[in-house]
């Protein structure tokens, strides 16, 4: 069985190490280079590929107008279509999955489910509890983070029960924020669910560098005009910290 896995990468110095070890057991990582990131950050990811050596793609990219997420979406769509393997695990660059128990491998989950088409994952929101330690970002781990929101279903966290595990040649086509798929009707969706991470809002720091500086600043015209991206459209600093502290209580969403 072949896994490879598809991402963009955006100035993603801090969350390296994390996603490069969540995802090690596919047989390759491809990533879409924003051209905008900053040497030190591209340099960063170069050093990844010599470590990983051809299990790591570098597809640079630029863009004229900024984040624009068809444009990104219609990317991906083309990409993975042309991909030659059994599955394609779709995520940003925050989006770190498992299975549960954690003594399931994802492997061993996909070779109970080679009747299906598509693997829902389910996406929890963690932040940083009130007893967690600050973030180590050469040497993070999935527990450092693994108190947050339980709610699957309420608001926006409905949208992160996200369709991103296919099969690749079958024709698949997301919606801008691979949230959705078209024709979802025509394929055959796994019964089981896997799980995972999304560390949007995992460290208030973290936050406020990727969400705000690397996302709301950047929107495009075309995003704007489209209304794409709304919940980061009108994000400030000040917004991103009380969330966060509104949630530095929340329980234990999962154990390592």
């Amino acid at each position: 069985m072949r896994i490879e896995v598809v991402t963009h990468y955006y100035n993603e110095d801090k969350l390296s190490s994390l996603f490069f070890r969540t995802y090690s057991f596919a047989d390759k990582i491809h990533v879409f280079l924003d051209l905008d990131s900053t040497e030190e950050s591209q340099q960063i990811l170069k050093s990844y590929q010599n470590k990983i050596y051809n299990d790591l793609c570098i597809i640079p990219f630029s863009s004229s107008d900024g984040m624009n997420d068809l444009e990104k979406v219609q990317r991906i769509n083309h990409y993975v279509n042309n991909l030659i393997c059994n599955w394609v695990i779709n995520v940003d660059f925050d989006e770190f999955i498992f299975a549960l128990p954690f003594t399931m491998s994802i492997r061993s989950f996909l070779m109970k489910h080679e009747y299906a088409d598509i693997i829902y994952v389910k996406l929890w929101q963690v932040y940083r509890h009130k007893t967690d330690k600050d973030l180590n970002y050469n040497n993070l781990h999935i527990s450092d983070r693994c108190h947050g929101d339980p709610d699957l279903t309420s608001r926006l966290n409905r949208a992160y029960v996200k369709p991103i595990i296919v099969r690749p040649n079958i024709g698949i086509e997301w919606r801008t924020g691979n949230h959705v798929i078209n024709n979802i009707s025509s394929y055959i969706v796994a019964k089981d669910y896997l799980y995972g991470a999304h560390w949007a809002m995992a460290d208030p720091e973290l936050a406020i560098e990727r969400r705000y500086y690397g996302r709301t600043l950047r929107q495009s015209q075309f995003n704007l005009k489209k209304r794409l991206s709304t919940h980061l459209h009108h994000l400030t600093p000040e917004s991103i910290l009380r969330e966060c502290q509104e949630h530095e209580n929340d329980p234990k969403l999962f154990s390592v």
